[in-house]
């Protein structure tokens, strides 16, 4: 690609409007850890929404959404677009509650939901896993996006344009924390919907428009099919359901799983089932609950419904022009060669500035967003833990740093985008369930979330569920009940509250709160998770706090014992051996 003065400048535009918004917001995220992760909570839903989008707006997901429709047409986005029902689930049953906990993580949540050195366990293993695995992955492929995109248009090195673009980034993400990263959010979002929307508009017109688009699409063959191999028919192609019986065509049995489990039981960045990552870290940031509901919706509605359509018409427009994949073995290329040989001078700075925009805006959130858990959740919480906010701040700085340096790392052992995609989702199967009922089911302990995150150990942890129960006498409810709320106020379990069975629970829960401040008023239980204060103590009688019908326990022994045996067949391993076999 040959550029001209006038595109150099429109880049050298961009660069210099982000980098000038971001510098406006240095001061405030040298005052807190929370200024520098969460904006102090004082951000407009909004900006929180727009955040969003753009951070899931990078530089390697119009290329991932072309190599899917190159390979299995416009159904085949079903691999990300089934993960709608769970981003509106957490618009309707959790973006209040995220809000309503005040966390700066969702990892942070464990230790409100539960109690002792398990929950503490959970965090840090969840806070190491997240920050320094999950985090790492997505940065690799976002950096491969961005790579090939700019080998591609500018025919420099790859890694010599990434390491330009790292650097500029990591320049305001470093000092501007999450005020900057946002405001910078807002200007980068205009960039990459523009940059896409016009290359649409530019390949829908080189085609000759909509009549010659679907004469040709069905003779135009389908990435990774045999030679020989074609689409058969337009409709197929265009088709939002999977139809025709071709080998291109996603099984049907993927699309159930996708549609019928994939959202429900799978973690994925952005769709997590419950809620979570830089999804919880905006949700956070808002004002109150009722604009942390408003910036989820809003980024669900921009995210699946209106976001992708641009890219999926320049990709069919790709296959009619090239026949195919222009790489048999990448074919999100298409989409970086329609750039190249379709957008005229000016045109194609803009292209560049809206991947720059792109990369810059999933790249900054990420490195913010990883090292929050580092510093939060692991280095706050277990290391240094009464240092003063200064401290805490520039140690995130550090872990930005380190995060950086990691992610150019990983980059070198990738090669597909959608391979990094499947890789991710097959990490986080499984683990949703556990996330949406601890919301609701006071059965869920940390040990579930372990055994969940641990598969090979399944059977080991599942056993320490906790589903003994006393013997069926006539105050066996009262006790039962007594254990559970302790657990539930994340309280010492050798509490020695002695209450009859006929006392409320609201009325249980507040003895127990009130005999762990007078407890800690007296001596430190090691068992007590630092994070605890009598202020926050009373807040946990907000049953809602934790949903609507939050650990509502069993009144009938013999629904507990029977969903006793389920929860142990769910979580042991079917084929595992059982005593006396």
């Amino acid at each position: 690609m040959h550029l001209t003065t006038i595109d150099f400048a429109v880049i050298a535009i961009y660069f210099a409007l982000a980098i000038g918004t971001a510098s406006l917001f240095i001061k405030r995220a040298k005052r807190s850890m929370l200024d520098y992760f969460v904006s102090h909570r004082s951000m407009p839903w909004w900006l929180a929404g727009t955040a969003m989008v753009a951070t899931t707006f990078s530089a390697d997901t119009p290329l991932a959404v072309t190599e899917m429709v190159v390979k299995n047409g416009v159904a085949g986005n079903w691999l990300w677009w089934s993960m709608l029902f769970s981003g509106m689930l957490t618009v309707f049953f959790f973006a209040r509650l995220w809000r309503r906990a005040e966390v700066v993580t969702d990892v942070e949540l464990t230790e409100l939901r539960y109690a002792g050195k398990p929950a503490a366990f959970l965090r840090a293993f969840r806070a190491a896993y997240l920050g320094l695995i999950v985090n790492i992955i997505i940065m690799g492929w976002v950096n491969l996006g961005m790579s090939k995109v700019l080998s591609g248009t500018l025919g420099i090195s790859k890694w010599y344009a990434l390491i330009v673009a790292l650097l500029i980034t990591f320049s305001y993400t470093v000092l501007a924390g999450y005020w900057g990263i946002t405001a910078t959010h807002g200007l980068q979002y205009c960039f990459e919907m523009g940059g896409a929307i016009i290359l649409a508009i530019v390949s829908w017109r080189a085609v000759g428009g909509g009549d010659v688009l679907y004469r040709k699409l069905g003779d135009t063959h389908p990435a990774g099919a045999p030679a020989g191999t074609i689409f058969g028919h337009a409709s197929d192609v265009l088709a939002f359901w999977p139809s025709g019986s071709g080998v291109w065509v996603l099984p049907a049995i993927t699309l159930a799983a996708l549609v019928g489990v994939n959202w429900w039981a799978s973690w994925y960045p952005g769709a997590e089932p419950g809620g979570g990552g830089y999804v919880v870290q905006n949700i956070s940031a808002t004002r109150n609950e009722r604009e942390g509901r408003a910036a989820a919706l809003f980024f669900n509605v921009a995210h699946y419904a209106i976001r992708s359509w641009p890219w999926v018409i320049t990709a069919l427009c790709s296959l009619v022009l090239y026949g195919g994949a222009v790489v048999a073995n990448d074919p999100g290329v298409n989409y970086v060669r329609m750039m190249v040989d379709l957008l005229p001078s000016g045109l194609r700075g803009l292209m560049l500035a809206s991947f720059a925009a792109a990369y810059s805006s999933t790249i900054a959130t990420q490195m913010n967003w990883g090292s929050s858990y580092l510093i939060n959740d692991l280095y706050r919480r277990f290391m240094v833990r009464n240092a003063s906010e200064r401290h805490y701040v520039f140690a995130s700085r550090m872990a930005v740093v380190l995060t950086l340096v990691l992610s150019i790392f990983v980059t070198l052992f990738m090669n597909e985008i959608s391979h990094a995609w499947q890789f991710l989702m097959m990490l986080g199967a499984g683990t949703g369930l556990v996330y949406i009922l601890r919301w609701y089911w006071w059965r869920i302990n940390a040990w579930s979330e372990v055994s969940d995150l641990s598969p090979c150990h399944r059977h080991d942890e599942g056993r320490r569920l906790r589903l003994e129960f006393d013997s069926d006498d006539g105050d066996h409810h009262g006790r039962v009940a007594d254990r559970h709320v302790r657990h539930e106020a994340g309280v010492r379990r050798n509490s020695r509250v002695v209450l009859p069975p006929s006392t409320t629970r609201g009325q249980r829960l507040g003895a127990i709160c009130r005999e762990n401040r007078d407890s800690r008023a007296g001596r430190r239980d090691d068992t007590q998770p630092d994070r605890l204060d009598p202020r926050r103590d009373s807040r946990v009688l907000d049953h809602v706090r934790y949903g609507r019908v939050a650990f509502r326990r069993t009144q009938e022994l013999d629904h507990v014992r029977h969903t006793a045996r389920c929860v142990r067949d769910w979580f042991v391993c079917s084929d595992a051996p059982r005593k006396g076999s």
